[in-house]
């Protein structure tokens, strides 16, 4: 399965909001330096969909706001 996530780094809380059919806005207190902020949208996104970390990862966007994820089933 793939989802796409928009991310806001800087955050004053972390939280994650489903905004469409696997489409989900994660704001994250991290900054985007050195894969923080992805390693903690990786987190978040495991701990909603119930899911282990190991069973997400980035498949497109390490670099950019806009993500698709891939979750194994």
């Amino acid at each position: 399965m793939y989802i796409y996530v928009k991310v806001k780094t800087k955050a004053k809380v972390d939280g994650i909001l489903e905004t469409g059919p696997n489409r989900f806005m994660v704001s994250v207190r991290a900054v985007a330096e050195r894969g923080e902020a992805n390693k903690k949208v990786l987190e978040l996104v495991a701990s909603h969909l119930g899911r282990p970390l190991s069973a997400v990862r980035i498949f497109s966007g390490h670099t950019t706001p806009n993500k698709l994820l891939s979750i194994k089933d």
